[in-house]
């Protein structure tokens, strides 16, 4: 378990599957700069996060569930794991549109970087955002990732962002 000031972030599980749905990944603007910019299904969703499980049960890090302190309710998933075939340990964040803007995900970023620095003795870590996803790229720059270039991944421009330990 991770904790910053606001959130508490768990390992996923299989029950929560429904959240991960119905407040993520069946929202249009949600997932609008996710990938291929698509909804997912019930069952896309249930893979999905079936491999978000795996991931974490293999590596011993990975995307966690993120639990508002105040009210103990899912707001999304944020974390660390591999970016695509590359090797290199990505911090990500997905929030539910009722949590946007009041600084989780800058939160939960800086979070899990202080912990890939610490916990996972990691050089570097990378993020990526769509080029015109211009909150998730502010969000990544207050949170000192560096832009470099528009790289592909998953067959997608993205925005590839990095930072390295002091």
């Amino acid at each position: 378990m991770i904790q910053t000031s606001r959130l508490t972030f768990r390992p996923l599980s299989l029950s929560d599957l429904n959240d991960l749905y119905t407040k993520l990944y069946s929202d249009p603007d949600t997932m609008k700069y996710i990938r291929d910019g698509k909804t997912r299904t019930l069952e896309e969703t249930q893979k999905s996060l079936e491999s978000l499980i795996e991931h974490y049960n293999k590596h011993g890090f990975g995307f966690m569930a993120a639990i508002d302190n105040i009210n103990s309710h899912f707001i999304g998933i944020c974390g660390l794991k591999y970016l695509d075939t590359t090797g290199e340990i990505e911090v990500g964040f997905l929030f539910e549109k009722k949590a946007w803007g009041k600084g989780y995900a800058t939160e939960a970023t800086k979070g899990f970087l202080n912990y890939a620095f610490k916990n996972l003795a990691v050089k570097k870590v990378v993020a990526i955002a769509k080029p015109e996803n211009e909150a998730s790229r502010k969000v990544l720059e207050k949170c000192g990732l560096t832009f470099q270039e528009i790289r592909h991944f998953y067959n997608i421009a993205f925005a590839y962002y990095f930072t390295e330990k002091i």
